[in-house]
């Protein structure tokens, strides 16, 4: 499964609930083959709290919270959790679609559980790097020192 800490997600969504951001995802990993990519995990309800909520407002959207750019935005997962609560529903009541159906008890009962995803941080790999490169890639050269007669002092 894709759902994990170092993975590499494509944002496709993002609302701003307030205290944290609810968004469409995606990760994708090389097939068998090794010939092309196959989707590994996605979810369009995954919560962004923490950092991660900050972050997101970085991301441009448009009114409806979907991403500008056609080919999503890609972040670096840095904290994530996932938890699969469970349900009970009466027989005879419709089950919503985002639940996975797990067992029906003695009295027709139908157990559910719900995956909640949420991720508390992530990072930008795309994002320009903030060190000093040019600095560290600047021709060297050497300094010829002074003559004494030369000096102020």
């Amino acid at each position: 499964m894709g759902w994990r800490n170092n993975a590499f997600a494509k944002v496709w969504k993002v609302q701003d609930k307030g205290n944290y951001s609810v968004a469409k995802i995606s990760i994708s990993g090389r097939n068998k083959d090794k010939t092309g990519y196959e989707t590994k995990f996605k979810c369009n309800f995954v919560k962004f709290v923490g950092q991660a909520h900050e972050l997101s407002k970085q991301i441009n959207t448009d009114n409806n919270g979907n991403v500008t750019e056609r080919s999503g935005v890609t972040i670096k997962i840095s904290g994530c959790d996932h938890e699969t609560p469970e349900k009970k529903y009466p027989a005879g009541t419709p089950i919503p679609s985002s639940a996975i159906a797990d067992w029906v008890d003695k009295d027709g009962n139908v157990w559910c559980r719900f995956a909640n995803y949420v991720i508390f941080g992530f990072e930008f790999p795309d994002a320009p790097v903030s060190d000093n490169s040019t600095v560290k890639n600047a021709p060297k050269y050497e300094v010829p020192a002074p003559d004494e007669e030369e000096l102020p002092f």
